[in-house]
């Protein structure tokens, strides 16, 4: 009888840790993607696919510019730059979280 709980707390830990490997995988980031001077638009694809295309992107460029996603997709997503960068070695960060 006294192996119940501790059967139960095992259980509950696989929860856990199967719960905080989907939030990890549901995860991903860039340090940094170079964009190249003059492009107005950058397609991102993902190593591992989203489960769905239904996720949050915080993105942020190196240079004055406005910026917006389309072509949203569990594969990746498109960032429109609204001033393209000029010159080299800009580049856009960006973090992807999944729900």
């Amino acid at each position: 009888m006294s192996r119940i709980p501790s059967i139960i707390d095992d259980a509950q830990n696989l929860v856990r840790i199967s719960t905080l490997e989907s939030e990890v995988a549901a995860l991903q980031a860039v340090v940094g993607h170079v964009v190249a001077s003059g492009d107005t638009s950058m397609a991102i694809t993902f190593g591992t696919a989203m489960p769905d295309a239904n996720y949050g992107v915080l993105a942020l460029p190196d240079w004055n510019t406005t910026l917006y996603l389309s072509a949203l997709a569990a594969s990746g997503f498109t960032l429109a730059f609204g001033t393209a960068p000029t010159g080299t070695g800009h580049k856009v960060r960006y973090l992807v979280v999944g729900t």
